[in-house]
């Protein structure tokens, strides 16, 4: 893969992983009513997250690229 799809797939990958790690955490840890708040908040909020991030680094620096 060229260097902008490893960017975005390591962006992808390393935030789907802090979503699996915060997902886990809280739900061992926390409880609250309702009881899929703890597995569906991380997703939510880190899909969100992930996307951002993605079009902040990987879509910028394909633009710098394309520009050169």
């Amino acid at each position: 893969p060229s260097r902008l799809d490893w960017l975005r797939m390591h962006i992808e990958r390393m935030g789907g992983a802090y979503i699996a790690t915060v997902t886990a955490f809280l739900v061992v840890n926390v409880r609250v009513e309702p009881a899929f708040i703890p597995w569906l908040l991380p997703g939510l909020l880190g899909g969100f997250g992930i996307r951002y991030f993605v079009r902040k680094y990987a879509l910028e620096k394909s633009r710098v690229q394309a520009m050169r």
